[in-house]
């Protein structure tokens, strides 16, 4: 048994570290394996400005499985980064996704109505701004329709989707936060009426002070 564990861990080992020498005995192959560590990666992240004459929109939903309790939650910034909007609203899903996807068609029939047309929207997460690109290509037909819906209302308008990492996305983060406690719709118009600790991550992205993102390099996880 300890000769096949030992065999095991010069596979891995060999494979991850081709130029690392593990013909070693066992005391010694264990003695070096647990002197490794994982190997962070940190990476600055900052909230960036839309182009000029454009807006932005931070936007998340929050979903919570012990209660169900589902919240949509976004803030638009214009092209000098300043406060025009924010929203918190309960919604009914069973799923993140289909949060995620009912906080985007929020924001754009918001654009739509108030007549901005030219604009950015920034999600969390990556499979839903790659499905909205792509038009809905998925088999839950609630999603696919909402994802409709979302193409068909920027179809005349220069608005696009991108994704954003969670560090970059920090008011809104916020928001989440409080977005299923609540009992009612709310809107923000005014920068004084944000809660408190999305006031101080917003004065931060204006400062342009970076957070941080932390993560293991999941090809090289080892560093001795």
């Amino acid at each position: 048994m300890e000769q096949q564990i030992l065999l095991n861990i010069k596979a891995v080992m060999d494979k991850a570290y081709p130029m690392q020498n593990m013909d070693l005995p066992w005391n010694r192959l264990c003695e070096v394996v647990e002197n490794m560590r994982p190997k962070n990666i940190i990476k600055s992240v900052i909230w960036i400005k839309p182009m000029h004459k454009m807006i932005k929109f931070n936007t998340d939903g929050s979903y919570l499985w012990n209660n169900g309790k589902v919240g949509i939650e976004g803030i638009a910034r214009n092209c000098e980064g300043k406060f025009l909007f924010a929203f918190l609203v309960l919604v009914i899903a069973r799923y993140h996704n289909i949060a995620e996807a009912m906080a985007a068609k929020y924001v754009v029939e918001w654009m739509s109505d108030h007549g901005h047309r030219k604009g950015i929207i920034e999600m969390n997460s990556t499979i839903m701004v790659r499905m909205i690109k792509k038009n809905g290509p998925t088999h839950n037909m609630l999603l696919k329709g909402i994802v409709k819906d979302i193409n068909l209302r920027i179809t005349d308008a220069d608005m696009s989707f991108a994704h954003c990492l969670h560090e970059g996305n920090m008011v809104v983060d916020c928001l989440v936060k409080i977005a299923t406690t609540i009992e009612y719709l709310t809107h923000f118009h005014r920068y004084d009426d944000l809660p408190a600790n999305a006031k101080v991550s917003f004065m931060l992205d204006e400062w342009k002070l970076p957070s941080f993102r932390i993560w293991y390099d999941k090809a090289n996880f080892f560093v001795s």
